[in-house]
């Protein structure tokens, strides 16, 4: 299920992702569902289906015979991976973005003349990111072990920061969804931890 999850979410973009890094996940996907690359000729499982293993901005403007070889290319080197191996690999490979698993809040930063207007405030088993909504740029990464306590006011959700000591405040309709979130994150860090 989370490997589904995963390729969904890069076919569709949700998480930034370089060229190189798409071609290799992509790999990982024909070897997952194909097994190993027929020596023998050239395959045609790609042809007119590189939406299908690419994200959209990777399939635009770029030549499909190109794009195949590339794919090709890595698919080759998977000779021997079980569909499990592939599986893993390829949720390993997401799982290094800082992105990954994060559930996405669109939100206004108040008293906060560094931030823009809006943000994407990113929260995930690792922290919080504040991510510029046009660029996709990280302006900010959060980890749990900086907040020194958190919580909501005025229809927003509201950090207070061990250093440098300070509070942010980011308006949002889903205030107490986002503070949900982080107590479960948090809850769960200290459940691992005493374990």
């Amino acid at each position: 299920l989370m490997f589904e999850q995963a390729k969904s979410d890069v076919l569709v973009a949700r998480y930034p992702c370089t060229e190189r890094d798409a071609i290799t996940l992509a790999a990982l996907q024909l070897q997952e569902q194909l097994g190993d690359y027929p020596q023998d000729r050239l395959p045609e499982q790609l042809r007119g289906k590189l939406d299908r293993y690419l994200a959209r901005k990777f399939v635009e403007g770029a030549s499909e015979d190109a794009r195949q070889r590339q794919i090709h290319g890595l698919w080759v080197k998977l000779q021997g991976y079980t569909r499990l191996d592939c599986q893993l690999s390829y949720l390993d490979y997401c799982h290094s973005w800082k992105l990954f698993g994060s559930r996405f809040f669109f939100t206004s930063p108040l008293r906060n003349s560094a931030l823009p207007r809006e943000v994407v405030l990113a929260v995930n088993a690792k922290g919080l990111l504040v991510v510029n909504i046009e660029s996709g740029e990280y302006l900010m990464d959060i980890p749990y072990s900086e907040i020194k306590n958190y919580g909501h006011a005025d229809k927003s959700f509201v950090i207070l920061l061990y250093e440098p000591a300070s509070k942010m405040y980011f308006r949002t309709a889903q205030f107490e969804e986002v503070e949900s979130l982080v107590q479960e994150y948090v809850d769960y860090a200290k459940w691992l931890s005493g374990r």
